[in-house]
């Protein structure tokens, strides 16, 4: 009897402390919740996966600094240095890292390392010397708001390379190009949105941009893709692009996605040739069989997804180069030889004749 007379008498107390806690904050809630619905209703991208992923990383900072400072609150005592701290900590970063070349978790140790630092002084002159808070709290914080203008010169803290103007230019060139297309594929995806027909679209790249002869670009950032490709540590670097394939409510709604990607069989990471990336919409789309060369496409790529310079990657990971594989006799690659072979004989027939298999 005693047990149960506790275990109530517990919950009452929660359920006097939660329902004052909903009194006081009752209002904050209730706002929160008129804004959620009225941008959800106000526009249709609100509540997407990708828009709240995007809130999500906005606040990720201030969220950091808030549950940290939630203990503090909780203890009766305040600390206004935390922003200050935030700020001092990322152009210290910054500066180690783009003017001092030192490794990025170095760099951040280092900026931790500081926050502590200053963390200990504002306990030890608020429990050794009897200060307030307040007062101490916001003297740290124009201590470390002076440092950071100091270290800053007053300018926002940027990572540069020591490129030529040639490189410059190509690169705005082509940043100008990428806002452009992002712009253009914008309204593009808007227009099908809004259509009530089942549509997919396809963006892929097959290669990296280029930025100057011999890799001239890549070698002053310092991208291995300027490297010879035998040195390089990912030999395929200049050729991993991105690809993304958009559908329309309608169509999302027609097929299972999920299934039909689970029946790809494509790595974990998803790469893929961007030479297979059409029997692979046809075969999401539940359009495999309507095109022989297509499907022998498809039986290639189930076989070796990546297929670049020579160089073939298996579904299960591995590298094979092309020299190995003529040298190799096992079942594998007896396999991939001859449906490269094919490949290329078909290959052949259809440009010569302007056929479409």
């Amino acid at each position: 009897m005693n047990q149960i007379t506790t275990g109530k008498s517990e919950f009452n107390n929660f359920k006097v402390r939660f329902m004052g806690a909903l009194k006081t904050n009752g209002g904050v809630i209730l706002a929160f919740i008129i804004v959620f619905v009225i941008a959800s209703i106000v526009s249709s991208k609100f509540l997407t996966f990708n828009n709240q992923m995007i809130i999500l990383r906005t606040i990720s900072t201030t969220a950091l600094c808030a549950f940290a400072m939630t203990f503090v609150v909780l203890t009766s005592g305040i600390d206004l240095s935390v922003g200050s701290f935030m700020s001092l900590a990322g152009c210290l970063t910054t500066i180690l890292i783009s003017w001092y070349a030192v490794p990025s978790f170095l760099a951040i140790l280092v900026s931790i390392g500081v926050g502590l630092a200053f963390g200990a002084a504002n306990g030890l002159i608020i429990t050794k010397m009897n200060m307030p808070p307040f007062i101490a709290t916001l003297a740290t914080m124009n201590i470390m708001r002076g440092i950071s203008y100091t270290i800053t010169g007053g300018k926002p803290v940027s990572v540069t390379a020591d490129i030529s103007d040639e490189t410059r230019t190509m690169l705005e060139v082509y940043t100008e190009g990428v806002r452009d297309a992002d712009a253009m594929l914008g309204r593009l995806t808007a227009y099908f949105a809004e259509r009530s027909e089942p549509v997919v679209l396809v963006f892929y790249g097959d290669h990296l941009p280029y930025l100057g002869d011999n890799q001239k670009g890549y070698a002053e950032l310092g991208s291995e893709v300027a490297i010879a490709e035998n040195d390089r540590t990912d030999i395929l670097c200049s050729y991993k692009t991105p690809y993304v394939i958009w559908t329309n409510a309608a169509a999302a709604d027609a097929l299972d996605w999920e299934a039909a990607a689970r029946q790809l069989v494509l790595p974990e990471d998803g790469t893929v040739s961007a030479a297979f990336l059409g029997s692979v919409l046809l075969d999401l789309t539940g359009r495999g069989g309507e095109s022989p060369w297509f499907d022998f496409l498809s039986s290639v790529r189930r076989l070796v997804p990546v297929v670049q310079k020579k160089i073939y990657i298996l579904t299960d990971g591995e590298l094979i180069a092309n020299r190995d594989l003529l040298e190799r006799t096992d079942e594998t690659a007896a396999a991939l030889k001859a449906a490269i072979r094919k490949w290329r004989c078909w290959s052949y027939y259809k440009l010569k004749y302007a056929e479409v298999g």
